[in-house]
């Protein structure tokens, strides 16, 4: 009976998105490239802050140079969808906000201020 050929594995890419790497990953196997993912956003406990929300895209050595082929073929602009994180430019509707932060003041005080009048 032969015995099974395993290759090295090498990898080819980081990314900090799971969903990227496993679109990646696909369209690699598509193209005849074994592929696979590996890191910590896939435990039972994913993280997903900083170091260790990065996952690798894992190719056999002797598929290394297709691979990094078709990854400069897929390039990805990430850049087309600018999402600016919450709390960052301005908010379509200032006049709201700024009324929510004026009763959440008033509110504050007129608590503070029954607290006090115990004491007074």
């Amino acid at each position: 009976m032969d015995e099974p050929v395993y290759q090295p594995l090498v990898i080819l890419t980081r990314t900090g998105d799971l969903g990227s790497a496993y679109v990646l990953v696909a369209r690699l196997q598509s193209e005849g490239v074994s592929a696979l993912v590996r890191g910590e956003p896939m435990g039972p406990y994913p993280v997903t802050v900083g170091q260790m929300a990065v996952t690798e895209i894992l190719v056999p050595d002797d598929e290394f140079e297709s691979a990094t082929a078709l990854l400069e073929e897929l390039t990805i602009e990430a850049t087309s969808t600018a999402v600016e994180p919450a709390g960052f430019g301005e908010s379509p509707a200032i006049g709201t906000s700024f009324m929510w932060w004026l009763v959440a003041a008033v509110v504050l005080a007129t608590m503070i201020w029954v607290r006090l009048s115990r004491y007074l």
